[in-house]
């Protein structure tokens, strides 16, 4: 039994991306740290892993046709979010002060009254389908 948990915490040790010392394996198996201690080397590698896909991304847009400065600006909130700058409140503040910008209200407003003319247009076509079905019953019952 011992043999076979110090077999899981050595490959948990290879899952964390990380060499533990001994006194790291014993206060993890004592549950020292909560789950905070197992799942912190875990979100540090993830945040890694963004941080590598970011610059990927960025590499390859830069100078391309479909480069935007707003990209870049989108892709630092993702880095400040994956480093811990930014927390949940500082996000939600973001979001409001993005929802209150007119220009966003505007174009909202702008895709509300286009979506509900398509919706027009498509109950319109959807009642002369029903009509044109109901007639070509109407005359395959009548012949």
């Amino acid at each position: 039994v011992l043999l076979r948990l110090e077999q899981v915490f050595l490959g948990l040790e290879s899952e964390l991306g990380r060499d533990m010392t001994a006194e790291e394996i014993a206060s993890l198996a004592r549950g020292e740290g909560g789950s905070l201690a197992l799942f912190q080397p875990v979100a540090m590698r993830a945040a890694k892993e963004i941080e590598n896909q970011l610059d990927a991304a960025e590499k390859s847009l830069k100078g391309s046709e479909n480069w935007n400065p707003k990209v870049m600006d989108a892709m630092n909130k993702v880095r400040q979010i994956t480093k811990g700058e930014l927390s949940m409140t500082d996000i939600l503040d973001m979001a409001a002060v993005f929802l209150d910008d007119e220009e966003v209200v505007a174009r909202g407003e702008g895709l509300m009254v286009r979506a509900e003319e398509m919706l027009d247009e498509f109950e319109s076509a959807s009642a002369k389908l029903t009509d044109a079905k109901k007639l070509g019953d109407a005359k395959g019952t009548a012949a």
